[in-house]
């Protein structure tokens, strides 16, 4: 979904509102999802828990950031036992999967997982390896606002990474657009 990957939450919420109308089963859980997505972003947690236990309740599956999003919601809402439990069984996922060759979403999970330890310095190293991997998904925009990065957000690193990030993409985007001009390519 181009719009929340762009960070823009409110255009989301539209997009969501207009089309998460269809009755079928996958359509469902991906608008439960993105419902979740949009109330974590939010601050909405008691909304965010809801529709993240309907999204499971549905047979859906959570991925480690998922489960990240998740276990800072129990955090914020002070459900200690399932924050702890539920970040116990995220460092249980990461370390079973081996860090070599590993790309930019094992390394988000893994700096949203010390940032929500208060490890800032881990955070930042794993933050630097999204960076290096090459991020196409628009994180780039999405962590200038998500709350598990909100400690982060004045760190003179943090700044840094984010901006390398963003102007990474727009190069990209300008190369793209300079090929659209060429007729290279045809959009």
């Amino acid at each position: 979904m181009s719009v929340f990957s762009r960070g823009d939450f409110n255009e989301t919420k539209k997009f969501l509102d207009s089309n998460c109308t269809a009755k079928s089963t996958p359509c469902e859980l991906n608008c439960t999802r993105f419902y979740f997505y949009h109330h974590y972003i939010s601050q909405n947690y008691d909304q965010a828990e809801k529709l993240c236990q309907q999204y499971i309740n549905s047979g859906g599956i959570l991925v480690d950031t998922e489960n990240i999003m998740l276990a800072y919601v129990y955090q914020k809402l002070g459900k200690t036992k399932e924050f702890n439990d539920l970040l116990d069984s995220v460092l249980i996922s990461l370390q079973d999967r081996s860090p070599d060759n590993q790309g930019w979403y094992y390394y988000l999970s893994c700096s949203w997982f010390y940032a929500m330890k208060g490890e800032k310095e881990k955070a930042l190293e794993f933050l630097t390896k999204v960076a290096d991997a090459g991020n196409d998904a628009g994180w780039h925009n999405i962590i200038t606002i998500d709350p598990i990065f909100e400690d982060l957000r004045d760190d003179p690193e943090f700044k840094a990474i984010v901006k390398r990030m963003q102007d990474e993409k727009a190069d990209q985007r300008e190369i793209v657009r300079e090929m659209n001009e060429s007729g290279e390519i045809d959009l």
